[in-house]
């Protein structure tokens, strides 16, 4: 295989891993997005449920009412629990992913650095080739004159 076959293939193989970064970049950024909107939902039920306590046992006639404000923060704490439970595995899901993603930089990474090394290397060939090839011509030059 010819040194420029070499470097295109190798090329094709860091787009490729390029692509698989930045397609698992998305999926993180998807689960960081969701992850902040479940935060949102339990920090805004936190401050409904503060809010709710503070003004409940206002304006109370009757036990029944009492009972059924208690019910109510029961299931905004129940609320809050769900949704924080959708949070743990979601933390799981960002951290393999993080551990995925920083793979992935680093195989970029590192065929970008071979990718470099090669065309130096090809570069270097290229100009020895070119070197020998000059030789060989002022040669047959300095042959020719002699010969005349």
């Amino acid at each position: 295989m010819n040194w420029r076959h070499r470097i295109e293939r190798l090329e094709r193989l860091r787009v490729w891993a390029e692509q698989e970064r930045d397609q698992v970049s998305s999926q993180l950024a998807a689960l960081e997005e969701q992850k902040q909107a479940l935060s949102l939902q339990v920090d805004q039920l936190k401050n409904y449920l503060g809010e709710y306590v503070d003004d409940m046992g206002k304006d109370i006639s009757f036990v029944s009412q009492l009972v059924a404000q208690h019910e109510f923060v029961e299931r905004i704490n129940q609320a809050i629990t769900a949704t924080l439970a959708k949070i743990s595995p979601l933390d799981d899901q960002i951290d393999g992913l993080q551990k995925v993603f920083a793979e992935k930089q680093q195989r970029v990474r590192l065929l970008e650095i071979l990718s470099e090394r090669w065309q130096k290397s090809y570069q270097k060939h290229l100009s020895k080739q070119e070197q020998q090839m000059l030789d060989e011509w002022v040669q047959q030059k300095n042959s020719n004159l002699f010969q005349e």
